[in-house]
Formats: C-alpha cells, sequence, structure tokens
C-alpha cells in the first residue's frame, strides 16, 4: 500500500516535490498520523483520532490509561506487528507529549520513530 508523503508538518507535499511514500515509511507515516490526530475533528467519522484535549492532555490522568490508548493506536496501525518499547514524556504544564516508539512490523522489520503533539518531528 502506498500514499502521498507527508512533509515534517504532516502537510502533503504537492507540486513537483509531491511523492508517494510506501512499505515501513508509509507505515511510520500512519502511525505518527493516528497519534497526532484529534478525536471528534472529521466529520465523516467523529470516532478517528485520539482524545488529547478530551482525556489525554487534563488534569490528573492516570498513566496507564493514557499509556493505554497511546498502545492501541500503534499497535492497531495497519503493518505494524507488536510494539517492543513505548516511551511517553509528558509536560503537563505545557499540555505537550512526546512519544518514541520501537514496532515490528508485519514484514517482520523494525521501525523508530518519534512523535511530539506539541510541536515538529
Amino acid at each position: 500500500m502506498s500514499n502521498f508523503k507527508l512533509d515534517s508538518d504532516h502537510d502533503i507535499i504537492i507540486g513537483r516535490g509531491a511523492t508517494r511514500t510506501s512499505g515501513d515509511d508509509y507505515t511510520i507515516q500512519l502511525v505518527k498520523c493516528r497519534l497526532l490526530f484529534i478525536l471528534d475533528t472529521w466529520e465523516l467519522d467523529t470516532s478517528l483520532g485520539l482524545p488529547w484535549f478530551q482525556t489525554l492532555l487534563v488534569k490528573d490522568v492516570e498513566d496507564s490509561l493514557f499509556q493505554g490508548l497511546i498502545y492501541d493506536a500503534i499497535i492497531n496501525t495497519p503493518g505494524v506487528a507488536g510494539i517492543e518499547t513505548l516511551n511517553l514524556n509528558r509536560n503537563k504544564d505545557s499540555r505537550t507529549m512526546n512519544i518514541s516508539f520501537r514496532a515490528t512490523t508485519i514484514s517482520g522489520n523494525i521501525l523508530q520513530s518519534e512523535v511530539n503533539s506539541g510541536g515538529s518531528n
């Protein structure tokens, strides 16, 4: 499967620089999109996304809930077979999150990436 490659701001590259991505790069792009997508922001399917503002970046959210929702988003991404490591670093004051993970693909390759909820990746 392939799709348009996104730039560092997660926008589709259009014009002469437009390219497609596939394989492991596509899987990493899918994971990042799933982790950064905010629940209830797409009117055609309000169940997509993570509840960042409703649940995850609120005061006193339990770490187990936080880790579980992030884990589920990654493991349920097409192309991901397993998660080897998942590290979460929350800054409650600035309401930002850094997620780093190492996952195995269905083809047996290892993916490693990082997602920042409050800035560029």
